[in-house]
């Protein structure tokens, strides 16, 4: 009785949870409407802004600002951690039903700091300047 209890609880948890599965470089590139490198320049409890500095598909100007969500697994928002002022991320970012504030990322997304983004910036190619209008 004890064993199946026990295999019931971690059956609902493995149900209710949700597992990132890992997706290429090109995956997440068809699936994203703006690919971009930025540096964090303010955050607030609403918003992160974003010196961009290149952008690698869709329209970002040269200041760009996402809201502030950090959240869990199975949910748009940024990664615990990864908000920090003068981190420079590469972002993978949708427009949201859920979400009226602008693009959002995803926990499970490629999105991340820079320093751990190689393979994703040489697949990614040279990019292109953001746009100059805010």
């Amino acid at each position: 009785m004890r064993i199946s209890i026990v295999s019931l609880l971690f059956s609902m948890r493995l149900a209710t949870c949700c597992e990132c599965v890992p997706s290429g470089v090109k995956a997440e590139l068809r699936s994203s409407e703006i690919v971009f490198t930025g540096t964090i320049t303010e955050v607030d409890s609403a918003r992160v802004k974003f010196a961009v500095h290149r952008v690698y598909k869709g329209r970002v100007p040269v200041e760009f600002e996402m809201p502030n969500l950090v959240l869990g697994d199975c949910m748009a928002g940024f990664r615990a951690g990864a908000i920090q002022l003068g981190k420079e991320l590469l972002v993978y970012a949708w427009h949201d039903k859920f979400f009226a504030e602008g693009f959002v990322t995803h926990y499970c997304s490629r999105t991340r700091s820079v320093e751990f983004a190689a393979e994703d910036l040489s697949k990614l190619g040279r990019g292109r300047p953001p746009d100059p209008q805010k």
